[in-house]
């Protein structure tokens, strides 16, 4: 069910957050507040429909003799609304170049869940659908902290501005939320594929492997993010292939620490963590230290294509990515199982990086950007 609910999470971003970092800081910066408030309406509408897909899904389910994911289907179609509205605001605070709000929001999300957690692990009552409702109950909390802080309570209605938000989400969101499901299948499908050839353990094995990589993949995810705002504001002032590259030198410079400090101690940083369950050797452990550079290599890149607002580019280069996933990275898993998959992941970044080099001026989405 949790996995169902990241698809419908991507295709959110790709309708709703992605447009709006670049959008946000650009045609509509100074109108936030009702900018917000518009994308907010269309949030809304967008939530009521996910979620009965969702409820669907679990009542179809039921039907065909798996009663058991019933209720977290049917939560799920009520909770998801409240935590895509979360994700949406504290990407809102990158937009106005506010990041402490975000950060703010999600301790405040991460308090709540916690002790929710610990109030229904202590009551015997913590479940699949009562962690949703705490995940929702914890995202309406900080939705409304992150709302009042962002001016949207204050926003007065504003059809012109309405009109061009929805307009320009259109345009940019039908590349961009496509990307939003190729992003998902690059993600699932190496956890999918592992247990054809290994069986269940590999996909085990993975996770735990990803666990060393996962706060540089992670933190340069979310500088990615930020990036995208900040390279629009250099477009608009001439500025944008000076900041770019300083941005992208100073990111790729964190991969390469990352990634050496990986092979120094990274098979005993594992071994500590596992107890030896899953021994690290010499190809697992270049492929997790080449993660991060390629990772970090893709996400500026991906973020200077967004910011021109040229996401039919982001989603040709994530279909290469893809591509090579499905072919390649199928293959290499079948032959080299973990290592295989860990390999193809390296291959499929590092092509994503390639697969647009057109260096020309981009092409823009619903018009000019303000100057």
């Amino acid at each position: 069910a949790f996995v169902v609910f990241l698809l419908v999470g991507t295709i959110h971003g790709g309708l709703f957050i992605e447009p709006m970092l670049v959008y946000g800081s650009g045609r509509f910066e100074g109108r936030t507040a009702a900018y917000l408030r518009t994308l907010l309406r269309g949030h809304v509408a967008f939530a009521m429909l996910s979620g009965a897909l969702l409820a669907t899904i679990g009542v179809l389910a039921w039907a065909l003799g798996e009663p058991s994911v019933l209720s977290e289907f049917l939560v799920l179609g009520v909770a998801s609304g409240f935590i895509l509205a979360l994700w949406l605001l504290r990407r809102a605070c990158y937009v106005v170049d506010s990041p402490q709000w975000a950060a703010g929001a999600g301790t405040l999300y991460v308090v709540l869940l916690l002790a929710g957690v610990w109030a229904l692990s202590s009551l015997d009552y913590l479940t699949g659908a009562a962690a949703l409702v705490l995940m929702a109950v914890g995202s309406v909390a900080a939705s409304v902290v992150l709302a009042r802080r962002l001016g949207v309570f204050a926003a007065r209605p504003d059809r012109q501005l309405a009109a061009d938000a929805r307009r320009v989400h259109a345009d940019y969101g039908r590349w961009a939320a496509p990307t939003g499901v190729l992003e998902w299948i690059h993600g699932s499908l190496p956890l999918l594929v592992l247990p054809l050839f290994v069986g269940l353990e590999g996909s085990g094995t993975l996770r735990a492997l990803y666990n060393l990589a996962m706060p540089a993949l992670q933190g340069f995810a979310a500088l990615a993010v930020l990036a995208v705002p900040i390279f629009v504001r250099a477009r608009s002032e001439g500025r944008g292939r000076a900041v770019a590259r300083s941005w992208g030198g100073g990111i790729i410079g964190l991969g390469l620490l990352y990634g050496s400090l990986t092979l120094a101690v990274g098979p005993w940083v594992v071994d500590e963590l596992y107890d030896g369950k899953y021994p690290l050797g010499v190809a697992e452990i270049v492929c997790l230290s080449v993660l991060p550079v390629v990772a970090a290599l893709s996400g500026v890149l991906m973020a200077w294509l967004r910011s021109g607002e040229r996401p039919r580019a982001v989603f040709v280069a994530r279909a290469w990515a893809v591509g090579v996933t499905t072919t390649v990275g199928v293959g290499l898993t079948a032959a080299f199982a973990v290592v295989g998959a860990l390999l193809a992941d390296v291959l499929s970044l590092a092509v994503e990086a390639h697969g647009d080099r057109d260096g020309s001026a981009p092409r823009r989405v619903g018009g000019d950007l303000r100057g």
